[in-house]
């Protein structure tokens, strides 16, 4: 993922098998259902607002995902669940700025 020559489309596979290991690795039969569930669409959006094309988002992008793991890696629960919702917020202003959508609404 934050290989120098990493592509558009290793970028979005490295991300896919991120998010879904950690879902795997949670143990969580839910998780692991909504992640099967949402993989396709997760490809698309991943792909449509993937940061490659701009050097500093990627690094961004790439630190804030290193962030999850080294937290997963600490066994620091709250700090993986803080690091994953900055990653998935980051993923959502990018889709939002690349389709002028509006954000949902926070419940």
């Amino acid at each position: 993922m934050g290989e120098p020559l990493v592509t558009s489309g290793t970028f979005v596979d490295a991300d896919l098998r991120f998010h879904v290991t950690i879902a795997e690795a949670s143990q969580n039969p839910f998780m692991r259902t909504i992640s099967a569930l949402v993989e396709v669409a997760m490809v698309e959006i991943l792909a449509a607002s993937s940061p490659i094309l701009k050097t500093e988002q990627h690094a961004i992008i790439v630190d804030k995902h290193r962030a999850i793991a080294d937290a997963i890696g600490r066994r620091d629960p709250e700090g993986a669940r803080t690091a994953m919702i900055g990653v998935i917020q980051e993923g959502v202003d990018r889709v939002v700025a690349i389709t002028d959508d509006e954000p949902p609404k926070k419940a």
